[in-house]
Formats: structure tokens, C-alpha cells, sequence
């Protein structure tokens, strides 16, 4: 089962991934974060997001690229969280993807995917906020909207975030 949710930032989205994942209770569960903190308001971040989901019986595992070369139990469920900043880090990392990281992850999504039970993508709705973006921001933000286009066709279920109330896009909701 592999699962999109989206939304916008403090939505809840990532609260609601955690349930899901809790709620599927198969295996050995990853949590796998993308996210550099390179300054305290990242640090903070990364720390609200251990204690949230300590006792849930997550094993973190940072991987800033190339998720598809991880190797896990085939019956595990991993939550990747989160897409933007694995976009963001195989574009501009020095051991990313660069011109070619849609393609890269949406490869490494199905081959994580293939190899696992569940998974569950934690993405960002970073497209209706109105403003006017440099070159370098807008192609950045097509390059995620291509890449959440890709994963939505593929994945079972997709569902938006909405004030912390899960709205499912594609898929029926689980029980």
C-alpha cells in the first residue's frame, strides 16, 4: 500500500501519517527523514518530530538521497518525510540527482515501495500561496509538483490534510 498525503504547512499531515502508520501495525516500522537541520529552527523542528512519535515504535533512519539503495525488511512500512526536502536535496546536494532528481526519487519511491508493505509520503502544498517566485524557486516548485503528480497516479491512496482533517483525494478511507 503506498499512501501521498499533502497539505500545508502545520495542516497536521504528519500527525496523520504517524496514525496511519500506527494504525497499519505491520512490521517494522521506518521513519525516514529527509530534512538537514542546518540551524537551530531546524534542530527544534527534528526534536518536536522525535518526541511526537517516541513510543511508536519507529526506527528513524536519515537519508538526505538515493532512498531506493536503502535496504529494509520486506515486511516493514516506512514513512518518508518529507518529499520537498528530499526534492530539494537531490537537486542541490552535492551528491544529488541534480537536473535528473524527479526522476531519480519517483524510482527510488517505486523501488522502496516494491520492497516494503506500506509506505506513507509526507509532502507539502507549496503551489496556492500567490506569490511571485524567482527562476530558481519556480522550477523548483514544478519539479515537486511534477514528482507529487507522478506519486499521486501510482500511490492507492492520496489524501490532502485540511486543518487536520484528512480529506482522501484517491482511495477510500481506512478504518
Amino acid at each position: 500500500m503506498m499512501m501521498l498525503i499533502t497539505g500545508a504547512a502545520s495542516s497536521g499531515k504528519s500527525e496523520y501519517a504517524e496514525e496511519v502508520m500506527v494504525k497499519l501495525n505491520t512490521g517494522k516500522k521506518y521513519y525516514l527523514a529527509t530534512m538537514h537541520a542546518y540551524d537551530d529552527d531546524g534542530r527544534e523542528r527534528v526534536k518536536r518530530h522525535l518526541e511526537r512519535r517516541m513510543g511508536k515504535g519507529f526506527t528513524t533512519i536519515e537519508q538526505y538521497t538515493q532512498i531506493g539503495s536503502l535496504e529494509l525488511v520486506s515486511d516493514s512500512s516506512v514513512l518518508l518525510e518529507c518529499l520537498p526536502n528530499l526534492l530539494a536535496n537531490e537537486m542541490y546536494d552535492l551528491n544529488g540527482a541534480k537536473g535528473h532528481s524527479v526522476e531519480q526519487i519517483f524510482s527510488d519511491i517505486r523501488a522502496l515501495s516494491e520492497r516494503t508493505k506500506n509506505m506513507v509520503i509526507v509532502s507539502n502544498d507549496v503551489f496556492s500561496d500567490g506569490v511571485s517566485y524567482d527562476e530558481f524557486s519556480r522550477n523548483y516548485i514544478e519539479n515537486l509538483g511534477i514528482l507529487q503528480q507522478k506519486i499521486g497516479a501510482y500511490a492507492d491512496y492520496v489524501v490532502e490534510s485540511v486543518v487536520g482533517i484528512p480529506v482522501y483525494l484517491k482511495g477510500e478511507p481506512l478504518s
